[in-house]
């Protein structure tokens, strides 16, 4: 049976129970609170009352014998890990010893409950090294049902297990009287007290005619004097004390001879080995390699032939500890003490428990390492944190995301590592551990690549199997998604857009356009259709038939078809747009208009109907072609002109000439092959370098790169230059389509009058500088004699005059004001002429000369009953320089001509 038993019936209890009532040695159920669920007569018998007293009760409520302690916790080691157990049971008050075999059931319902069967541990066995517990100063009488054997096969077990020379030692040894004897009444073993013990006697019958006989209760003969040495009583008496310890150990034991046979095996042994096999006393170690070898001799022969021969190698190494693995799957460690008679105690500790921790152990541990691997590998970042929320575990892609290491990141929490956008994580984290389920937040954070990031945190909080609370979360880098959602949403902003706009210019269009669906139902027509074929505007076309449009202009009477053949002509028309492609065709309508027809196929079977109305072109064609006519007529013309044309004319496009005429050769006298359509303006201008027409060298360089620049980009330019005798002055105007006109007009007349002119003007000029010098001097020449004048009139206007005499002197004076103003002014503009006005630069107050000005004109304008302000700005500044004469002088002749 293995370790648990589970039977998909609801009968399974019932079937304990059945089985528990049929064994004849003591047999009991419990369930999983340890309470009696059944129990057989034999197990009540033990206890002197009834099986339904027992029911629903514990042990310890019913027995409170110390006996009770190791079967309790064999039964409950059952209970709970699920595996066989072995109990030995000694009773209190009537001296049996049994072995006791616990098995857990579990129904189907996922109840479980324990089945207990006792085996009596019956005779003097080596195994158990006494008989039924006796207490040393009282000997209980001992029915012979309990002692002797049960049956010949047990009897036959006991006899194969003992050992001949022990079981004399053994009795020989014994505290009661007790004697072996055989067939013929000779005595084989007999213990010291039965030689000196009258009686009375039990017997009980052995194999072959033996029997064993023991005193039934304590003799009143003497006992042997206590002066002389009882050391078989207080030997036989810690023998029996090591045999009980050795049989209650959980630990294996065997006991081999100095010549290796089996002496001892203890009841732990018994149930390590079961149910494959049990080692026998009296069996050399060989054989019992023999029997507990896994590997098969039909097998493998000789591997099992080493693994013999390498244990009994191993046997005497004394101390080393190995571990097996047994038949059952049991694993259990080997170790051998070697003792002073010769002979080897043997320890066999049951280590499969620890083995299968090893293995869960490693296999969680591969788990684990499993696990961490396939996080690793996961493309979505994930990490653990502890209660402290510092980081325990980060994945790979958790760094790749971050751009931190892992080894950064353990130890850590979010405001170490991440700063001030810590907090909004540490929020979500508390949020976790408090509680509140699986969070999902967004986050924004900033890389250690100083990268921008969007993510969603999801947190979840868990707790480990040693009661600590952790934190799984994972985190989604969603700026590429966040990126498209707003380049996907920005394209379809721009989609509506462009549909707007689409639909805007579509209907702005002179081109009717009508689009239909693979039905021939119409989706959209634009407005110019409606004005082409002069139907009036109405959304009720939208959703109706392609005919319906084709009726209605039949009706408009726009169609030059026959009625008996409009049929065919629709059908006609219709298989067309069916057919997705129509090449561009004119065609004319009833009313004279000239139309082009088309149709290309869409998307989704639709199809676009386009019609253009080129009456007007075809119009303006026929005047394009009269124009085109007076076009090559004015060219004729023009270019007989250009060959009258007393300038030379030179017309270039992209560094090319496309034409000269004729005065142009003359004057700038070049080849007319150089000059030609179609020849390069570089060969124009190198003949014209070399032949020295741009100056000196470096001169000529400077200005034919200046020409070529103005050429090459379209500037315009004007510029003269001498070439052949003559002065040439050359035009050049850009024009349309990279087209550059040049003139050349001669100029050398013009260049002689210049000169002649020139020379006429230097002459003019001196004589102008010798008359403003003649009037400079003159000037002061009059003005001295006439402030004399003017004086003498002041002095003798000071006199005592007559009226008459008053007048004339007022008369000389204002004469000699006025003619000393005119003689000012006629000084001024001969320096200004001269060049010899000079201002004179001091310091002065704005603000009083223009007082002054105002109080010398002010009796001026009240003549004329004008009003006179002065206004003066108040961050005018106080002093400024300059000449206060000449600002005083314009200031008054400006407001004396305003007056």
């Amino acid at each position: 049976m293995g370790d648990v038993e589970s039977i998909d019936s609801d009968d399974v209890l019932a079937e304990a129970c059945a089985r528990v009532g049929s064994d004849p040695n003591p047999a009991f159920v419990k369930d999983s609170e340890l309470r009696y669920v059944a129990v057989n007569s034999a197990y009540a018998g033990l206890w002197d009352c009834e099986p339904a007293s027992l029911i629903g009760q514990q042990s310890h409520q019913h027995f409170d014998s110390i006996e009770q302690n190791d079967r309790d916790e064999k039964e409950r080691r059952s209970l709970v890990f699920g595996k066989d157990q072995v109990a030995l049971f000694a009773h209190p008050l009537k001296g049996g010893r049994y072995r006791v075999r616990i098995h857990r059931k579990r129904q189907s319902s996922g109840k479980i409950f324990i089945v207990g069967h006792f085996e009596p541990i019956a005779g003097v066995r080596f195994e158990t090294g006494q008989e039924s517990k006796v207490k040393p100063d009282a000997v209980h009488p001992v029915t012979p049902k309990t002692v002797a054997p049960t049956s010949d096969s047990h009897t036959s077990e006991v006899a194969m297990r003992g050992d001949y020379r022990l079981l004399q030692a053994a009795i020989e040894a014994a505290a009661q009287p007790i004697a072996v004897f055989d067939a013929n009444g000779r005595i084989v073993a007999e213990s010291l007290p039965h030689k000196i013990a009258t009686g009375p006697w039990r017997e009980t019958q052995l194999p072959d005619g033996g029997k064993m006989r023991w005193a039934a209760m304590d003799q009143s003969a003497e006992r042997p004097d206590r002066s002389e040495p009882q050391r078989g009583g207080s030997d036989i008496t810690m023998l029996n004390r090591f045999n009980e310890i050795f049989d209650r150990l959980e630990v294996g034991i065997v006991l081999y001879d100095p010549d290796d046979v089996l002496l001892y095996v203890n009841p732990a042994m018994d149930a390590i080995t079961a149910p494959h096999y049990r080692l026998e006393v009296g069996q050399p170690l060989r054989s019992v390699l023999e029997i507990t070898c896994n590997i098969k001799a039909e097998e493998d022969a000789d591997a099992r032939k080493a693994w013999i021969e390498k244990r009994l190698s191993e046997h005497r190494e004394f101390g080393k500890a190995t571990v097996e693995r047994l038949k059952n799957g049991r694993w259990i460690r080997i170790i051998n003490k070697e003792l002073n008679d010769g002979c080897t105690l043997g320890l066999r500790i049951d280590v499969t428990d620890l083995k299968q921790r090893e293995g869960d152990l490693e296999s969680k541990v591969a788990e684990n390492e499993l696990f961490r691997a396939i996080l690793d590998e996961m493309p979505v970042s994930s990490f653990v944190k502890d209660e402290q929320y510092r980081y325990t575990y980060v994945n790979r892609a958790h760094g790749e995301l971050t751009g931190i290491s892992s080894a950064e990141m353990i130890g850590r929490d979010d405001f170490a590592i991440f700063g001030e956008h810590g907090q909004a994580l540490r929020d979500a984290d508390v949020e976790v551990m408090n509680g509140q389920g699986v969070i999902e937040r967004d986050a924004d954070i900033t890389n250690a690549r100083g990268e921008p990031l969007k993510l969603i945190d999801r947190k979840v909080g868990f707790t480990d199997p040693t009661g600590r609370r952790y934190l799984l979360g994972t985190t989604l880098d969603v700026s590429d998604m966040k990126r498209r959602e707003e380049e996907v949403f920005e394209a379809r902003r721009l989609a509506e857009i462009n549909r707007s706009d689409l639909e805007s210019a579509i209907d702005a269009m002179h081109m009717g356009v009508v689009v239909v669906d693979r039905d021939h139902n119409v989706e959209l027509v634009n407005d110019a259709f409606f004005r082409i074929w002069k139907i009036k505007a109405d959304d009720a076309y939208l959703g109706a038939p392609f005919r319906r449009l084709i009726d209605i202009n039949r009706h408009n009477g726009i169609y030059q078809v026959a009625e008996d053949k409009f049929e065919d002509y629709v059908t006609n028309r219709l298989e067309e747009i069916r057919g997705g492609y129509v090449e561009p065709r004119e065609f004319a309508r009833a009313d004279g208009r000239t139309m082009i027809y088309s149709v290309r196929a869409l998307s989704e079977g639709k199809r676009m109907i386009s019609y253009f109305d080129v009456t007007e072109l075809k119009q303006r064609e026929q005047d394009l072609v009269l124009a085109r006519a007076e076009v090559e007529r004015a060219s004729e013309l023009l270019s007989g002109a250009a060959g009258a044309m007393a300038q030379g004319l030179l017309v270039t496009s992209q560094d090319t000439i496309q034409f000269t005429n004729d005065a142009f050769f003359e004057m700038l006298d070049v080849p007319k092959d150089l000059a030609a359509p179609g020849c390069s303006m570089e060969r124009y201008f190198d003949f014209c370098h070399a032949r020295g027409d741009y100056g000196p060298d470096e001169v000529a360089r400077e200005a034919r790169a200046k020409i070529t620049a103005s050429h090459r980009n379209g500037i315009a330019h004007s510029l003269e230059r001498q070439a052949g005798g003559r002065w040439l002055k050359i035009d050049a105007k850009p024009s349309s389509n990279n087209t550059m006109i040049i003139t050349y007009s001669d100029i050398t007349e013009a260049k002689q009058r210049e000169a002649e002119l020139k020379e006429l003007l230097g002459k003019a000029e001196i004589a102008d500088r010798a008359k403003s010098e003649f009037l400079a001097n003159m000037s002061h020449e009059i003005r001295t004699p006439m402030n004399g004048v003017l004086g003498m009139a002041e002095l003798l206007s000071r006199t005592e005059l007559d009226t008459r005499q008053r007048t004339f002197t007022d008369i000389i004076v204002k004469s000699g004001n006025a003619l000393l103003t005119i003689i000012n002014d006629i000084l001024d503009f001969s320096k200004i002429d001269a060049g010899q006005l000079v201002l004179d630069e001091a310091p002065f107050d704005m603000r009083e000369a223009v007082e002054d000005v105002a109080a010398l004109i002010s009796s001026r304008a009240a003549e004329r009953d004008i009003e006179l302000i002065v206004r003066i700005d108040p961050e005018l500044p106080a002093r400024v320089i300059g000449d206060m004469g000449r600002v005083r002088q314009i200031i008054t002749n400006l407001a004396g001509n305003a007056i």
